[in-house]
C-alpha cells in the first residue's frame, strides 16, 4: 500500500513540475518581445537578401539562433560575443529595432527605484534595452507578481529611468501613480505624425567651426540614429566627430568615428534629474560643490562589438558624468572637477577638469 502511494506520489510531482516547466517556457516566448505576436520559425533560406545584408552589416560575427517571420516583421535571435539580442527588419530589409538582454543591474537607477516603490510586489524578470530605428532608446523591464509569476507586466522606460508605458499604455504622469491605479494617455496618431513631419522639416544641420566636412557615411548613420533631430551642430576633437542636438526633447551628443560607426551617445541632464545614489554621494561630500552639467554615456552595441580589448582588457562601459565648480578663497578662483560614475550611480574617480574643453 505504501508502495503504491510512493509511486503514485512520484508520478504526480514528474507531472508538477514538467507543467511548470511548460508554462515557463510559454511565458518567457510570450514576454521575449516588446510587441508578443504569433510568429513563425524559418529557415535562414528564406530570409530576403536585402534583410540579409542588412543583418550581415550590422552584425557580422553574429551567431545566429533563429529566424522568425511575422505579420510585419522578420526576427533574428542571435549571440553577440556572449550578449543575446532579438533584431528586427522590415519585410524591404530596414532596420526596425534591437532588443539587448541585458541583467536587472544594467537598468537606469531612477528606473529602479520607481519598480522598488510602486511594484514592490513584484519582482524583476527579464530586462532588455532597446534600440529603435526611429525613436529614442528605451529599458523593456518585465516584472512578476511575487506571489504567482504567471502574472506578468510589462513597463517601458526611457533612457534616464522615467516610466513611459505599463502594460503597452502610455502614462501621462507618475506621482501618485500606483500599480494597480494609473493614467493612459490615448494619443491620436495623425497629430503625432504631423508633429514629427515638423520636426524632421524644420531640423537645421549646421557644421561647428573646427569641422570642414562631414562625410556622406557619417551623415548617413547619424540621420539613420536620429531621424527626428533638431539644432544640430558638428564639432571635432582628435578622430571623433560629434553632434550635439535635440531629440524628442532631449539634449543629446553623439560621437562617431571617421568610417560612420556611432561610439556613444550621451543623454545629458540637469541638477533636478541626478540619479539619486549621485546626488547622495554629493550631499554628503563635506566640499559643497556647485552642479555645472550632468550626463549618462551609453556606448553602442555595435562599437561594443568592435572593440577587442580596451587598455584594462574589458569592453567599455556605460557611465554617468558630471562636473560641478567650487569657489576657492585664497587667492580668489574658481576650480572645476570631472567625476565619474558607473552606470548604477557608484563613484569611480574624480579629476581637474578645465571648462574651456
Amino acid at each position: 500500500m505504501i508502495k503504491a502511494i510512493k509511486k503514485l506520489y512520484a508520478k504526480f510531482v514528474i507531472r508538477a513540475v514538467t507543467v511548470c516547466i511548460c508554462l515557463c517556457y510559454a511565458l518567457f516566448s510570450a514576454s521575449a518581445n516588446e510587441f508578443s505576436t504569433k510568429a513563425e520559425i524559418i529557415n535562414p533560406a528564406s530570409v530576403p537578401k536585402q534583410i540579409m545584408s542588412n543583418f550581415e552589416f550590422y552584425y557580422p560575427v553574429a551567431k545566429v539562433i533563429r529566424w522568425e517571420k511575422e505579420k510585419t516583421a522578420y526576427k533574428a535571435y542571435v549571440i553577440n560575443e556572449k550578449i543575446k539580442e532579438i533584431v528586427s527588419f522590415e519585410y524591404d530589409g530596414d532596420w526596425i529595432k534591437t532588443e539587448q538582454i541585458i541583467s536587472k543591474d544594467q537598468i537606469p537607477i531612477r528606473a529602479d527605484n520607481f519598480i522598488k516603490e510602486k511594484f514592490s510586489m513584484y519582482s524583476v524578470g527579464e530586462c532588455y534595452y532597446v534600440s529603435y530605428s526611429n525613436s529614442f532608446p528605451s529599458y523593456l523591464v518585465y516584472v512578476h507578481l511575487k506571489s504567482s509569476r504567471d502574472y506578468t507586466r510589462p513597463l517601458l522606460f526611457d533612457i534616464a529611468g522615467m516610466i513611459k508605458k505599463i502594460d503597452g499604455l502610455e502614462v501621462r504622469q507618475t506621482g501618485d501613480i500606483t500599480a494597480d491605479d494609473y493614467t493612459e494617455k490615448k494619443a491620436d496618431t495623425a497629430t503625432v505624425r504631423q508633429k514629427q513631419e515638423t520636426i524632421s522639416k524644420s531640423a537645421n544641420i549646421t557644421a561647428g567651426e573646427n569641422v570642414l566636412r562631414i562625410s556622406d557615411i557619417i551623415m548617413k548613420q547619424f540621420s539613420r540614429r536620429f531621424p527626428r533631430a533638431e539644432k544640430v551642430s558638428w564639432t571635432k576633437q582628435g578622430q571623433e566627430f560629434i553632434a550635439k542636438l535635440i531629440n524628442y526633447d532631449q539634449q543629446i551628443e553623439a560621437v562617431f568615428l571617421e568610417n560612420g560607426m556611432q561610439v556613444y551617445t550621451s543623454y545629458l541632464f540637469d541638477k533636478y534629474n541626478i540619479p539619486d545614489p549621485i546626488a547622495a554621494y554629493f550631499k554628503n561630500d563635506p566640499t559643497k560643490y556647485k552642479f555645472v552639467s550632468g550626463k549618462r554615456v551609453v556606448y553602442e552595441s555595435r562599437y561594443r562589438r568592435s572593440v577587442v580589448e580596451t587598455a584594462s582588457g574589458e569592453r567599455p562601459k556605460d557611465f554617468y558624468e558630471v562636473i560641478v565648480s567650487n569657489r576657492v578663497p585664497k587667492p580668489k578662483r574658481i576650480e572645476y572637477y570631472r567625476f565619474r560614475f558607473n552606470q548604477t550611480g557608484q563613484f569611480e574617480f574624480k579629476m581637474p577638469y578645465e571648462m574651456n574643453k
